[in-house]
């Protein structure tokens, strides 16, 4: 014959799956991101950019300007279907960083961090002295940029403190039933 289960266990065990449950809920949930990109070109910018070109159009040179409204670490991938073609990140007309595209280099990732301002990629034909000219070629670029640290909510130290509170709760009640 099975032994008989003790009421304050059954009594409890609700009350403590629910106890268990709340915090493994509010741990799973997501940490949230803000893109902090303010303007790009006049509209707001969007975390691929890109488009089918000609080389005459590149060799001209592309700008996507944006500004960050606060210091932000940015992750960056990019491609091109261009011999040498390549991506200026610039503060002002000073180049920060740069990247040579190719179609067999595949996507290049990288992360940098920056400070509140106003920057731009610009695209550049080719990097490489005595390249062929891409003139008349047809091709493709495209890159992205997204932000990657998470952006802490307010609302969050309010569910912390809500979840403290609710644990000595139910260790009060533990102390008041044992006593």
């Amino acid at each position: 014959m099975p032994a008989p289960i003790h009421p304050i266990t059954e009594r409890h065990m609700k009350r403590r799956l629910i106890t268990l449950a709340i915090p493994l809920a509010m741990s799973m949930a997501g940490s949230a991101h803000a893109a902090l990109f303010d303007t790009f070109e006049g509209l707001s910018h969007s975390d691929t950019e890109g488009g089918f070109v000609s080389g005459d159009d590149l060799l001209a040179g592309y700008s996507f300007d944006f500004t960050l409204s606060e210091a932000t670490t940015l992750t960056f991938s990019g491609e091109s279907s261009f011999d040498f073609a390549s991506l200026g990140l610039y503060d002002g007309g000073t180049l920060l960083r740069g990247w040579l595209l190719t179609p067999t280099s595949g996507s290049d990732v990288t992360t940098f961090s920056l400070a509140a301002g106003d920057y731009s990629f610009k695209t550049i034909a080719s990097m490489v002295p005595g390249t062929a000219s891409l003139t008349s070629t047809d091709g493709y670029y495209a890159f992205q940029s997204a932000v990657v640290a998470a952006v802490p909510e307010p609302a969050s130290y309010g569910m912390l403190l809500a979840g403290l509170g609710m644990l000595s709760l139910v260790a009060r009640r533990k102390l008041n039933d044992a006593a």
